[in-house]
């Protein structure tokens, strides 16, 4: 699903933040810094029930591993149109460095869910 216009909207609001801190998402598989979602952009996801955010970080992880996911490439287009300055698209947020790092998280979040009981 793509974003409304409401998203983009609120999403373009994103100011890039030197002191963000970066968090690994396990349902995107991808790295998260604080300053990519303001607030609201995640209180109107969640009203809309859209979560293309996921995508799109889906789509940067995939960048990183040097493996674009053509599938996810939509959403990631749709956003550089509407939002070309939003953080995420930072280069060192999705450069190859990260690839090895984010693997890690990866397989240290497999492993959590695995352990979890059934």
């Amino acid at each position: 699903m793509p974003f409304t216009p409401e998203l983009l909207d609120l999403l373009d609001a994103a100011r890039y933040d030197p002191h963000a801190q970066r968090a690994y998402d396990g349902l995107s598989g991808s790295f998260r810094w604080t300053d990519e979602f303001p607030d609201a952009f995640l209180l109107e996801a969640n009203r809309q029930d859209n979560w293309s955010f996921r995508d799109l970080l889906a789509y940067r992880a995939s960048l990183t591993r040097g493996r674009p996911d053509v599938r996810l490439q939509p959403i990631w287009y749709q956003v550089q149109r509407a939002c070309p300055n939003w953080p995420g698209f930072r280069f060192e947020r999705h450069a190859k460095q990260l690839a090895e790092l984010l693997d890690a998280e990866n397989e240290r979040f497999r492993a959590e869910v695995e352990a979890l009981p059934d």
